[in-house]
């Protein structure tokens, strides 16, 4: 797919700027940025000739590294939701409707990293509880299921 490289050297780009100093030791931002970058390529569609972006994205984090994020929580959803747009904006994408995410806590994640789905609004499913911020979820009462 085209882009490719395009998407790389923008996620570097807001690795560097956004979040640098955001992840403290055992989460690897880089990953988790690439990964969600990595999911809008893998569920992504060409209409005519335009990408159109899948909008729903589970983040699934193991609860000690979202408590290592203390203080900084609320900065990283805004700060991911942001990265939604802007790679979807440079690669030549877009939105059908307003992208969320939906943060789940589970031990079974091993510490450090993250999985990353993403999902068209009909296959999201997403419940949880709404976190001070529109079209952004933490949900710690159930299991991930990435089939959901």
């Amino acid at each position: 797919m085209a882009g490719i490289e395009q998407l790389e050297a923008l996620v570097e780009q807001l690795i560097e700027r956004a979040f640098g100093s955001l992840f403290p030791v055992p989460i690897h931002w880089s990953d988790l940025i690439r990964d969600i970058a990595q999911a809008m390529e893998d569920k992504c569609l060409t209409i005519g000739s335009q990408l159109v972006f899948p909008d729903r994205y589970r983040v699934v984090l193991h609860p000690a590294d979202w408590k290592a994020l203390e203080g900084n929580q609320e900065e990283l959803l805004s700060g991911l939701y942001q990265c939604l747009h802007r790679i979807a904006r440079e690669a030549g994408g877009r939105f059908v409707v307003p992208p969320s995410i939906l943060l789940q806590l589970e031990p079974r994640v091993s510490p450090g990293r993250a999985e990353v789905h993403a999902f068209w609004s009909d296959d999201a499913g997403a419940s949880g509880f709404a976190m001070r911020a529109t079209g952004r979820w933490l949900d710690e009462t159930r299991p991930a299921d990435p089939t959901r």
